[in-house]
C-alpha cells in the first residue's frame, strides 16, 4: 500500500493542524501508511490516535540554511520509509520537501491554505513554492481564483476541497445538557440568548473582535 509523508510547522491547533489529522485517518482507513513530519505540539497524540506515525523535524524554521538541511533530512525519510507522494500544507516545511522530492523523484503536492502576504518580490517568490504542486489545492474558490491570476495556475493541476468539519462532533446529541449549561454560566450567557459559535483557533485576523452584537466564541 502507498505511504504519503505530510508535512507542516508544528502540530498545536487550527484549520492546517486539522486537516492534517484528518487526512491520516483517511489514509489509514484504505490501509495507506500516513507519516507526518513536523516540529511536533500538543496534536501529536491525535495524529497517532488517527493511526498515522509522526517524526519530530524542526521544520517550523524559515532560515535558508535550516530549510536546505531539512530537505536532506526529508530525502532520508522518503527513501527510509519508502514513501510514494509528500504533501506539504506550509511555506517553509514546502520548500524543503520539494527540494527532497527533486531529489528522489517523489511527486509533491501542496495545500493553499490562506491569502499570504504578497507585499515585495522576495515574498512573492516565498509564496510561491505553494503553487508548485503536481496537484495544488485549493481550500476555497477565493483562494482558487488568487492561484489561477496570481501564480498561473492551470485547471490541470489546480483541484478546489473546501475545508469542512465533521457535524458529529457538533450534534447537540453527543453533547451533555450539564455541559451545556456549565458552559452557558461560565461564559456569562444570559437565558434564552442567541449565540453564534465561530469554531476555530482565536486569531486576530479572524475577526471575533468585530461586531455590533455581543459574541460568544
Amino acid at each position: 500500500m502507498p505511504t504519503v509523508l505530510q508535512v507542516l510547522p508544528a502540530l498545536e491547533s487550527g484549520g492546517v493542524e486539522r486537516g492534517t489529522i484528518e487526512i491520516v485517518e483517511a489514509l489509514t482507513a484504505q490501509g495507506w501508511t500516513a507519516l507526518v513530519a513536523s516540529q511536533g505540539g500538543r496534536l501529536v497524540a491525535a495524529v497517532e490516535r488517527a493511526g498515522g506515525r509522526h517524526i519530530a523535524l524542526p521544520l517550523r524554521t524559515k532560515r535558508p540554511w535550516a530549510i536546505w538541511r531539512n530537505a536532506g533530512r526529508l530525502a532520508e525519510i522518503i527513501h527510509g520509509q519508502g514513501v510514494d507522494l509528500v504533501h506539504a500544507r506550509s511555506r517553509a516545511p514546502a520548500w524543503s520537501a520539494w527540494l527532497a522530492c527533486r531529489r528522489t523523484g517523489k511527486p509533491f503536492v501542496t495545500t493553499y491554505h490562506g491569502a499570504y502576504s504578497d507585499k515585495g518580490w522576495g515574498k512573492r517568490r516565498y509564496n510561491s513554492i505553494m503553487a508548485r504542486g503536481a496537484r495544488v489545492i485549493a481550500a476555497s474558490g477565493f483562494i482558487a481564483d488568487r492561484l489561477r491570476i496570481e501564480h498561473g495556475v492551470g485547471e490541470d493541476r489546480l483541484r478546489l476541497i473546501p475545508r469542512g468539519i465533521d457535524p458529529a462532533v457538533f450534534d447537540p446529541r453527543h453533547t451533555p445538557g450539564l455541559q451545556v449549561a456549565r458552559l452557558a454560566r461560565d461564559w456569562g450567557v444570559p437565558e434564552g440568548a442567541k449565540v453564534i459559535l465561530l469554531p476555530a483557533r482565536i486569531s486576530r485576523w479572524k475577526g471575533q473582535a468585530f461586531s455590533s452584537r455581543r459574541w460568544v466564541c
